[in-house]
């Protein structure tokens, strides 16, 4: 089994929220904070990459490596968008939003 990278942030999330967490939740909380990341890498796109990536979609073509091409392309600095999709998830979390 390989090691969750985010293990860490999560135990951290759990630590300052005060509140317990099982295998369950850990994977709930992992998967909340991977939808985050994508989603904010994908409002990242300048819109024309976005465009591309919507045409690829609709053609059931889209992959993985495709966004990160697009990301690439659209000189998208992913760092900073992760960084910050983490920060605000941690915000909302801690504040009880998710």
């Amino acid at each position: 089994m390989q090691d969750d990278p985010l293990k860490p942030f999560v135990d951290s999330l759990l630590e300052k929220s005060g509140r317990s967490g099982d295998d369950a939740a850990r994977a709930e909380i992992t998967n909340k904070i991977d939808e985050a990341v994508e989603r904010a890498l994908i409002e990242a796109l300048p819109l024309d990459q976005l465009d591309k990536l919507d045409e690829a979609v609709k053609k059931g073509i889209a992959t993985e490596e495709m966004v990160d091409e697009l990301l690439i392309e659209g000189g998208v600095d992913t760092n900073s968008v992760i960084e910050q999709a983490m920060h605000d998830f941690e915000e909302d979390y801690l504040k009880g939003a998710n």
